[in-house]
């Protein structure tokens, strides 16, 4: 099929009035000429600022390239699915309205995409977060190298946005975004694709920049706080792709797997499930949730490179069922799962905040971060001097602020922070000190020397971090 442009893009357009003609500028200035190859379709979705006008100004400068749509506010995916049936490139893509594209994205996806153009249907960019934050994206790791990824070979490798991603028109054109979804719709559709090829091309030499707004309001920063966040969102986007991938194949791939299992973490660090109404919601949205742990393999979990390892844990439990403290063959205790280690006592550091000599004393405060329970720890520390040894037991101490205080993930208790004060008489010269971790909980019991550790902010205080 002839198109008789190389790229629409589609942006859906939201009271963005700071941020749309640096949006649109980036693809107007693109290396690739934009009046002989460049379709851009602005979709006003009922915008109450001055974004339309915004549009419409860039709309007559350039009646051959940019079409400008208005409707009344529906959300994100209507108004890319009205974008779309204007689409006229032979690639699409779906920028966000508060972001920008490095001057030769297009030019370089272009080449990319002619040269593989039988291998992938799908080819992704490095996004770079700014403003907020001013870093590359969590899952740029993929993009070492300029490469067609086989998801067969290496299933660790997800994709998630249609905004740093760029799609045959061939390959979308049947497709439509979920107006059930607050956010995933762009994955939904993405792995959907991916279904057919198994394969992605990924372009290192380009850039998506990801804006994180610092008034936090983006979609991200605010779906927490939204219902929808939670069971809408397991059964409308990890219920029906498992149930696209049984009916097309009979069984979920890996690199689905570990999509679930990457974008899943972060309902799991929720800390509270207060959003339910009531028990029958509540209940509902366990049930779910079950569903969709049933999908991802153990190893899938315990092997992601993109999972944060404070919730891998607490993943692993509630996959399994169950976890219990049991102490190893060299006394050690730990944590288990069905075989699998959650957590081991030896292995965690004591962070120091304050060290410090004071009045002919020396004063030590610090804590522990474990997913034992505070009850059952205690901190000594370890005096000898002229062959003569003493505990002392450190004072437990509690703070006001939520970083030092026991950490829920779906309101269960699992990271506890054990935060201690002890002080001793100035030691001299031959004094050894040294600290202890002791664990008693009635059942078993040791003691183990750990590592030593100090933080660049105590964290003590609402104010300090």
């Amino acid at each position: 099929m002839n198109y008789p442009y190389k790229f629409s893009i589609i942006i859906a357009v939201y009271n963005v009035e700071d941020y749309l003609r640096e949006c649109i500028d980036s693809v107007v200035n693109q290396s690739l000429d934009f009046k002989e190859n460049v379709q851009l379709i602005l979709v006003d979705d009922g915008s109450s600022d001055n974004s339309l006008d915004i549009a419409e100004e860039y709309g007559k400068r350039y009646p051959e390239n940019i079409v400008v749509l208005s409707q009344i506010n529906q959300g994100q995916s209507t108004a890319r699915n009205n974008g779309l049936k204007h689409a006229k490139g032979k690639y699409v893509n779906f920028l966000d309205s508060d972001d920008y594209l490095s001057a030769n994205t297009l030019e370089v996806v272009y080449d990319f995409f002619e040269k593989h153009f039988n291998e992938v249907d799908v080819v992704a960019i490095p996004m770079m977060l700014f403003e907020r934050v001013n870093m590359p994206h969590r899952l740029n790791a993929k993009f070492e190298t300029t490469r067609v990824v086989n998801l067969e070979d290496e299933p660790n490798n997800p994709q998630l946005s249609s905004s740093s991603a760029f799609i045959k028109h061939e390959s979308i054109k049947n497709y439509r975004f979920s107006t059930k979804l607050v956010n995933l719709e762009d994955a939904l559709i993405i792995n959907k694709i991916f279904m057919d090829k198994k394969r992605y091309g990924v372009v290192s030499n380009v850039e998506y920049f990801y804006r994180q707004r610092i008034d936090a309001t983006s979609t991200v920063d605010l779906m927490k706080e939204n219902k929808r966040y939670f069971t809408q969102r397991l059964t409308n986007f990890y219920v029906e792709l498992a149930d696209y991938c049984y009916e097309k194949e009979g069984s979920i791939p890996k690199f689905i797997q570990y999509l679930f299992a990457y974008d899943l973490q972060w309902l799991l660090k929720v800390d509270t499930l207060e959003v339910f109404d009531d028990e029958e919601e509540l209940n509902e949205f366990w049930e779910v949730l079950n569903q969709v742990l049933d999908y991802i393999n153990v190893d899938v979990i315990c092997d992601n490179r993109y999972m944060e390892d404070d919730v891998r844990s607490f993943f692993v439990y509630l996959k399994n069922g169950s976890s219990k403290i049991t102490k190893k063959q060299d006394n050690d205790i730990i944590i288990s799962s069905q075989g699998q280690v959650l957590d081991e006592l030896s292995k965690h550091y004591l962070y120091f905040d304050i060290v410090e000599l004071n009045d002919g004393y020396m004063n030590f405060s610090g804590n522990l971060e474990s997913c034992f329970p505070n009850e059952f720890i205690s901190i000594n520390l370890v005096r000898v001097e002229d062959g003569q040894s003493e505990v002392i037991g450190a004072n437990y101490v509690e703070y006001n602020n939520p970083k030092r205080m026991t950490r829920k993930f779906l309101d269960t208790d699992w990271i506890y922070s054990y935060n201690f004060d002890v002080s001793i008489k100035e030691p001299s010269n031959n004094t050894t000190l040294s600290f202890e971790i002791e664990y008693d909980d009635g059942d078993f019991k040791n003691k183990t020397s750990p590592h030593i550790s100090f933080r660049n902010n105590c964290g003590l205080s609402t104010s300090s971090a």
